[in-house]
């Protein structure tokens, strides 16, 4: 999904996996509400030679440099220099039931 309200620039030979979603905009919040019909613009570049991996979202102001790859499911807000590998860690939390103890890996 490539949502563009103001610009998104995508560089030659830049590949795009399934499910990744681009948005140069979010919705303007006043007083608690959201504004449907106003919007915080940013446009995003995308340089050349650039792998974006499944499930990953790019959000407005991005730039991402050339020759760089962006892990599935990973959240890109920001620069991310030209020859990069952008992989956003999680941490995985796990809870044994039995033992009511917890687990945590990095």
């Amino acid at each position: 999904i490539i949502t563009c309200r103001d610009k998104i620039y995508i560089g030659k030979n830049t590949i795009i996996a399934p499910n990744v979603m681009i948005f140069d905009h979010d919705h303007k919040i006043k007083n608690g509400r959201v504004l449907h019909n106003d919007y915080e613009l940013d446009e995003i570049i995308i340089g050349e030679n650039v792998w974006i991996g499944a499930g990953s979202i790019i959000l407005r102001g991005s730039k991402i440099g050339d020759n760089s790859i962006i892990a599935a499911q990973s959240v890109v807000k920001g620069e991310i220099p030209s020859n990069t590998i952008y992989i956003q860690s999680r941490n995985l939390n796990l809870k044994d039931i039995n033992e009511r103890r917890y687990i945590f890996e990095v």
